[in-house]
């Protein structure tokens, strides 16, 4: 048997987005056996700052998703009927979030997660072999300019003579040039960048010049191909198996150490439930 549906036509659902008043707030939108979708529900679902057309279109693609959700699930109802199994599953869930919620709640409470700079140093000296690079990293700096762009001799020499001599004032050339004719510009002298993440999408990536015998031998790389030309500066440069500098690895560690005490807190948290439990005896062990 399929359940008989019962909606409001578009007109007073044009309605009910100009008139807010208690009764058109409650007034069903959709009625589906025992299911009700109301417009306080609707109200909820469509984003902030739509215009009523948009709105409009929100709202009756979100009813016909609800009525097709809605009779799906009490068709599967009627087939499926009662299953352990699936209740079962449910409850498990249900305990389950009720625990992460409440983990949650106690760490945010109660554990001060402040990761100190001596814990992260320590960590990063006490734990070298687990910080080896598995990725090539680099200092430097990367753009990508069109062929037709102009003075490009200029900017050439300009990010020559970074590369040969840093701090030496072309990189303010190189930084205004970039503002008006570069599509790629990143400057990334004082942080270290994975060469993958830098590279994924430029022209020479494909030219074979990451390889550790190139880097190692070159510090300033141009290419081109049939729009653009590329120019990567390299400072200073990584390889894998290389040992991970303190500041690539902070972030990582911080997590790490956040988690370790999420771990040693919670842990506590149980023992001394049990404990205290064993003790006033409302946990009766028979084995």
């Amino acid at each position: 048997m399929i359940s008989k549906v019962y909606l409001l036509p578009v007109i007073f659902v044009l309605c009910f987005f100009s008139c807010n008043n208690e009764e058109n707030v409650n007034r069903p939108l959709v009625v589906i056996g025992d299911q009700v979708l109301r417009k306080e529900k609707l109200d909820e679902i469509i984003p902030k700052g739509l215009s009523k057309e948009d709105s409009l279109q929100f709202a009756e693609h979100y009813i016909r998703m609800w009525i097709n959700d809605e009779l799906m699930f009490q068709q599967a109802q009627r087939n499926i009927g009662n299953s352990k199994d699936i209740d079962q599953m449910v409850e498990e869930y249900r305990k389950s979030l009720i625990l992460h919620t409440y983990e949650n709640k106690l760490v945010e409470e109660r554990l001060n997660k402040n990761i100190s700079e001596e814990e992260i140093k320590s960590y990063y000296q006490q734990n070298e072999k687990d910080f080896l690079l598995t990725e090539t990293i680099i200092k430097g700096f990367i753009l990508k300019v069109p062929l037709n762009a102009a003075k490009l001799d200029d900017l050439k020499e300009w990010c020559k003579k970074e590369t040969q001599n840093p701090g030496s004032g072309n990189i303010e050339n190189i930084e205004k040039y970039c503002i008006q004719n570069a599509s790629i510009y990143e400057y990334f002298y004082d942080r270290w960048e994975p060469l993958g993440k830098l590279t994924e999408n430029l022209a020479y990536a494909a030219n074979g010049f990451a390889s550790p015998d190139f880097l190692k031998n070159n510090t300033f790389v141009e290419a081109q191909d049939s729009s653009f030309y590329y120019y990567l500066n390299i400072k200073e440069c990584l390889m894998p198996g290389d040992k991970q500098p303190y500041e690539f690895a902070k972030a990582k560690i911080i997590d790490m150490l956040r988690n370790e005490k999420r771990t040693a807190f919670i842990k506590k948290i149980e023992n001394d439930l049990y404990e205290e439990a064993v003790k006033s005896d409302k946990v009766k062990i028979y084995y």
